[in-house]
């Protein structure tokens, strides 16, 4: 498509590139791919914008922005070989407010274009942090492969932004909504029967449920959940002997269990990892806020 560009526009091109025996080489420079979502009217978006722009700014750390870009984030801190900066920055323009992060030359950001729309996207200016699926220009062998600047990884490019998009909104959710924490958590303090089986209610504010909801919302396991490995390690910590590694890892199968009568976390299909369910975001993002929220602050709401 591009080469019947140039021949319409620039015919001359074959007879100044004949003596180099070159023909031009198409690639992107930087390339933006949006996603939107599309609000009823301005003062629907303009009634939750604020509170998604300050839940960007004050728990979307460089672990979260890594993660929405599509790099694998270790439990805890981040990969020995990432030395580049990880930035986030906000702006409020005439058009309004955005908030950005970027990441080793790549970026993510949100804005409210034109009062209705929320507006999440992802800008590539170094592809070759991305990985694409293709031959190898002296290996004809199929394998994952840094992407190119070249126009023929466009394609795989538009589908790691839109997966990029697709994370961030997908984090956004967890944003307090409307209703009482109260009325998003009573779920789980009662005790519920499934397949037959009675499991007991949850009580957050006890130290080893708090300590359990705690661990399977952080955001590490956003993208690819979690497995009993994982929990255990952040509620009991490092085993001092194979026994007790044992003991521990069937506690964690049982509180696994627990959590999935309640419907908090799904079992990913053919792996031994978890997800959170929709629900579970509510309930563990409720209590979170309601966990951080100073006195005084409880105060005024009361108010």
């Amino acid at each position: 498509m591009l080469e019947s560009v140039l021949q319409e526009y620039f015919p001359s091109h074959r007879e100044i590139c004949r003596p180099v025996g070159q023909s031009y080489y198409w690639s992107a420079k930087e390339s933006e791919y949006s996603s939107d979502v599309l609000f009823v009217c301005p003062q629907a978006l303009a009634k939750v914008y604020p509170s998604l722009v300050r839940y960007g700014i004050e728990h979307f750390d460089s672990r979260e922005v890594l993660r929405f870009l599509g790099r694998r984030v270790p439990a805890q801190g981040i990969h020995g070989n990432f030395q580049e900066e990880c930035l986030t920055s906000y702006q409020a323009r005439a058009e309004g407010v955005r908030i950005k992060h970027t990441a080793a030359g790549n970026s993510l950001k949100m804005y409210d274009k034109q009062g209705s729309v929320l507006r999440t996207e992802t800008t590539i200016n170094k592809p070759g942090q991305f990985r694409v699926y293709r031959e190898g220009s002296k290996d004809p062998q199929p394998a994952w492969r840094p992407m190119r600047k070249g126009v023929a990884d466009m394609h795989r490019r538009a589908t790691v932004s839109r997966a990029a998009n697709e994370r961030y909104l997908e984090a956004l959710a967890q944003v307090e909504t409307n209703l009482p924490a109260g009325e998003v958590t009573q779920t789980i303090f009662r005790a519920v029967v499934r397949n037959g089986r009675r499991t007991r209610a949850m009580n957050p504010w006890t130290k080893k449920d708090a300590k359990l909801l705690e661990a399977i919302s952080d955001g590490a396991w956003t993208i690819n959940g979690f497995r009993n490995h994982d929990i255990r390690e952040k509620i009991f910590g490092c085993p001092n002997s194979k026994a007790q590694e044992r003991r521990e890892a069937a506690k964690t199968t049982r509180l696994l269990a627990l959590l999935r009568a309640h419907r908090l976390i799904k079992k990913v299909t053919g792996t031994h990892r978890y997800l959170l369910t929709k629900a579970g975001r509510r309930v563990t993002s409720a209590l979170h806020a309601a966990r951080r929220a100073s006195f005084e602050t409880l105060q005024q709401i009361a108010a």
